[in-house]
């Protein structure tokens, strides 16, 4: 590690020595490249002092590890730690056992991992901390959980953290999205279905296509003969959010392909399929609570505005600080080995770009569109700030609440964070854009500004480090309802959400 000087030098923030009869600690930068040793003088709940043989050291406490007698509130640096992890299914036990046992992965995640059949072993050099985790049956305790849920508004993980060095919390982690589709015969006389919708199909509420608005047709349920999958799927993903059971009549076929192919030729057939095995234009699409329909593609998938999807969450439990187990999860959800993870036939959680001509026509819609009296200058002001800007694949609940939502930010907080470190943005400004569908103009836009704020103060408390990247800079802007189209989880309608976009700084004038 680096010297105090150094540390010293680089915050600036060395003042007149006040040696007093204090608890021995050691302060780590968040990158893990700097330390400073000394005697704790104060901590005020935002800077914590040192006494060294420098002088008096004032920092910030969001920006450090602590080791030693440190005081609540401030991170503890990780200790070593002894893991017992579960898995819930057993294509989620292949999937994370392969990604812990390869080199490429400990590789970008910066630890030296060690992996035989009963667990890993997985060590960090900056700070130095070792997690051991030993695989155990999904029936027996673990510290370290890999689960499967809904991304739906339902809260399923109790006590979330999303912020890594919160040592009073549990951590969550979404790893992967398994997205399906349905597929429904020609002849059933629906064109879209409601999650609900699927939830009563499937645990048995309905048996006739009519009773759904569509054709006097019994309805027939296919699965693949080794259905594994899909009925975790189906079980996680479209049956529990409404506490229903999967019914028993489901026809059982050989695979994917030969299901989507007599699901669609069959009378009143309607079959759950992997996304990944049919043509995205077979894919029946969604209603949402607003009655948009939603398809399947790269953007719905990877920001959550497509229902149909089940989430691999790696939930930690009773982690103190930054330890080698959060590093490594956490380099899971980087973009180089979510690389990895699609290859094996889950979605892409990679940032991208959303169309120019998505944003194009939604703009033109706020043109258009007569606004009520108090929206007129939030709509000016949206043209404004995103005329010239681009539209990253990231939608954030506003108002989490719940823990999945949590989660799931962690992700798109960790991709994000390595974009802007890497310099994808640098010369432009990043913009956490909020949105609410609250009634009153008044409250949608403090809602909307609300939203923004605190989703980017998440951020910046999740990564000091890529909030200081130079050449880019960070601002929260809500819109109120203006540009909501529809503000719908498969649960039920959000209050708000918050996009995040991208500008060059030369337009920022």
């Amino acid at each position: 590690m680096y010297t105090v000087s150094r540390l010293a030098v680089v915050l600036g923030l060395i003042a007149t020595p006040h040696l007093a009869a204090a608890q021995q600690v050691e302060l780590i930068s968040d990158d893990g490249l700097l330390s400073v040793e000394g005697t704790l003088q104060d901590f005020d709940g935002k800077m914590i002092s040192v006494a060294t043989s420098y002088g008096l050291i004032k920092i910030p406490a969001s920006e450090v590890l602590c080791k030693g007698d440190c005081p609540a509130g401030v991170s503890l640096a990780a200790n070593d730690t002894a893991w017992n992890v579960s898995f819930e299914s057993a294509r989620q036990r292949i999937l994370m056992r392969t990604l812990l046992s390869l080199d490429f992965v400990a590789d970008n995640a910066g630890v030296e991992v060690e992996a035989d059949a009963n667990g890993v072993d997985i060590k960090t050099a900056a700070p130095a901390s070792m997690s051991t985790l030993t695989y155990v049956d999904q029936d027996d305790d673990a510290n370290l959980r890999f689960e499967l849920g809904s991304r739906a508004a339902t809260s399923f993980i109790p006590g979330v953290s999303l912020n890594p060095a919160d040592a009073d919390g549990r951590q969550a982690f979404e790893l992967a999205i398994e997205p399906f589709a349905i597929v429904l015969g020609d002849n059933t006389g629906v064109e879209a279905l409601s999650f609900e919708n699927l939830a009563e199909i499937y645990s048995g509420d309905y048996s006739n296509w009519s009773e759904l608005g569509g054709n006097d047709l019994d309805i027939q349920l296919y699965a693949t003969a080794n259905a594994q999958i899909q009925l975790e799927s189906l079980e996680a993903g479209v049956l529990r959010p409404f506490d229903k059971t999967a019914s028993l009549s489901i026809l059982r076929l050989a695979n994917d392909e030969k299901l989507a192919q007599f699901a669609a030729a069959s009378e009143g057939g309607i079959g759950l399929v992997s996304f990944s095995a049919i043509d995205p234009a077979e894919a029946t699409p969604i209603l949402n609570a607003c009655g948009g329909l939603v398809r399947p593609n790269a953007i719905s998938i990877a920001n959550g505005t497509y229902p149909l999807t089940v989430s691999s969450y790696a939930v930690l439990e009773n982690s103190d600080g930054v330890d080698a187990t959060t590093i490594l999860l956490d380099s899971l959800s980087g973009d180089a080995i979510q690389n990895l993870i699609s290859a094996s036939g889950f979605a892409s959680q990679q940032i991208t770009r959303v169309p120019s001509q998505i944003k194009g026509a939604r703009l033109s819609k706020i043109l258009s569109t007569e606004w009520p009296e108090g929206l007129t200058l939030a709509a000016g002001g949206m043209i404004n700030d995103l005329f010239a800007a681009e539209q990253l694949s990231i939608r954030f609940d506003g108002t989490p609440g719940t823990d999945a939502a949590l989660a799931r930010a962690r992700g798109d907080f960790v991709r994000l964070a390595e974009a802007m470190e890497r310099g994808d943005f640098e010369d432009h400004e990043v913009i956490f854009v909020g949105f609410s569908n609250l009634d009153g103009a008044a409250t949608a836009l403090q809602a909307a500004d609300r939203a923004a704020e605190q989703m980017l103060a998440d951020f910046i408390a999740f990564s000091p480090a890529a909030a200081r990247t130079k050449g880019t800079s960070l601002r929260a802007q809500g819109h109120g309802s203006v540009g909501v189209e529809c503000l719908a989880s498969e649960a039920g309608v959000a209050e708000s959400f918050v996009e995040v976009w991208v500008r060059s700084t030369s337009v920022t004038q």
